[in-house]
């Protein structure tokens, strides 16, 4: 007579017993999986239910200058004076609660109260629990600040390399102007001077006092010319590192 109430006896013992070995598989699990996300470095948060905070790591209170006993079980939006009430996300997040899965690499610029102007990157994942109705979101959030000044920085180191760039160019057109057009002028200036000193020659002995001041003044004249020519050179070859040949017509 007691053979089947050992039995049932025996097979209830079992399955409790087995239900205590899985119920602490899950909590190892859980705790393994908790471990795992500490150790991100990038803020992690369960939203359950309805975006009220369940669960989130080390790194999302840190970032976001907070702890457990103010964010856990209040709503995402209401912590951190409100530091994400921020009307595209809330947009977002609704979104997903409703009709999409998830969202990646939606981007966000704020001036957050506790932690300054920070570029966000968001992505959000939906996850279905079984047997219940609400379902959970896992959001992650990675701050990009630094990169994006970073990006900046360069941007404009890379502007002023082409605006440098550019004013070099024109200088050195100025100074290759400057080169060729010294050279164009020398030669002309040179048989002016020439012809100058021809007059002198012709002229000179026989011409009256007037002749004599204008051919001496037009050949001091040519000196001066030929001086400043010779300067120009000089300049725009030290400045431009090289000489320019012109091929006479």
């Amino acid at each position: 007579v007691t053979y089947p109430i050992m039995a049932t006896s025996i097979k209830k013992n079992g399955i409790e017993k087995r239900k205590s070995e899985r119920i602490y598989e899950l909590k190892n699990a859980l705790a393994y999986a908790k471990a795992i996300v500490n150790t991100i470095r990038e803020p992690l948060v369960v939203l359950y239910p309805k975006l009220t905070i369940s669960s989130a790591n080390k790194a999302f209170y840190k970032t976001f200058k907070t702890d457990a006993e103010e964010a856990i079980g209040r709503h995402l939006y209401e912590i951190g004076n409100k530091q994400f009430d921020i009307p595209l996300l809330k947009k977002l997040l609704e979104e997903i609660l409703s009709k999409k899965r998830k969202f990646n690499d939606f981007e966000i610029e704020n001036n957050f109260i506790s932690i300054g102007h920070k570029v966000l990157i968001l992505n959000a994942q939906k996850l279905k629990i079984a047997g219940k109705d609400d379902q959970m979101i896992l959001l992650a959030i990675e701050d990009i600040t630094e990169r994006r000044l970073l990006e900046k920085k360069v941007e404009v180191e890379k502007n002023t390399v082409v605006e440098q760039k550019h004013s070099l160019d024109l200088a050195q057109q100025k100074v290759d102007f400057i080169t060729i057009t010294s050279h164009e002028l020398k030669t002309p200036a040179t048989c002016i001077k020439a012809y100058t000193q021809l007059l002198q020659m012709e002229f000179a002995p026989n011409a009256n006092a007037e002749t004599k001041a204008l051919l001496t003044n037009m050949n001091a004249q040519m000196d001066n010319l030929t001086h400043l020519i010779d300067n120009l050179l000089e300049t725009t070859e030290i400045k431009g590192g090289k000489l320019y040949a012109i091929n006479q017509v």
